[in-house]
């Protein structure tokens, strides 16, 4: 090799290793996340967004979650969450065009409605909404799942870990 090809060859290394240098480290995959159910009953009263009180942790990764009747997770790293969540009213009479709405929040806002359930003709049944949404959010933020129905008076929900729940990930490498 020339002096000169050992120059070039070494200000290219210098190059690739300053540029790999200021780059961001690659992160690692982790997780983050929670899985809530409910195991006592909650009233949700008629036409008014409440909060579902998820009041049995399954498992919290980095103790995010704060349980009781202003139930709430707080991401602990940014990014994009995945929320999936389902609520079972117990057994009750729905009048012809009742109905019910299941909504994430964000910080307290409304960011998006996961299911509308309309009821079509009178019915005495058990009334499920379910949904998923992927949200971005900022260390700090907090989550939060509120229903709201049009029953004419309040209506429980059906207790159970496989009825009233919630599970939130943090999906690793994805903030767009």
């Amino acid at each position: 090799m020339t002096p000169d090809l050992l120059a070039q060859i070494s200000q290219e290394f210098d190059r690739l290793w300053a540029a790999l240098r200021s780059q961001q480290p690659p992160e690692i995959p982790i997780y983050v996340g929670a899985r809530c159910y409910q195991t006592s009953a909650q009233s949700i009263p008629n036409v008014t967004f409440t909060p579902v009180n998820f009041n049995t942790v399954g498992h919290d990764s980095h103790n995010a979650v704060t349980t009781g009747p202003d139930w709430r997770y707080t991401c602990p790293i940014q990014g994009m969450y995945l929320v999936t969540t389902g609520v079972l009213f117990d057994v009750a009479s729905w009048g012809s065009g009742t109905g019910a709405v299941l909504s994430l929040f964000r910080n307290g806002s409304r960011t998006s409605d996961l299911e509308h359930r309309t009821v079509y003709s009178t019915s005495t049944i058990y009334l499920q909404i379910a949904g998923a949404a992927m949200v971005r959010c900022n260390r700090g933020d907090t989550l939060s799942v509120r229903v709201y129905h049009t029953r004419g008076s309040p209506t429980s929900t059906l207790t159970g870990e496989f009825h009233v729940h919630i599970a939130i990930a943090r999906i690793p490498g994805v903030y767009p």
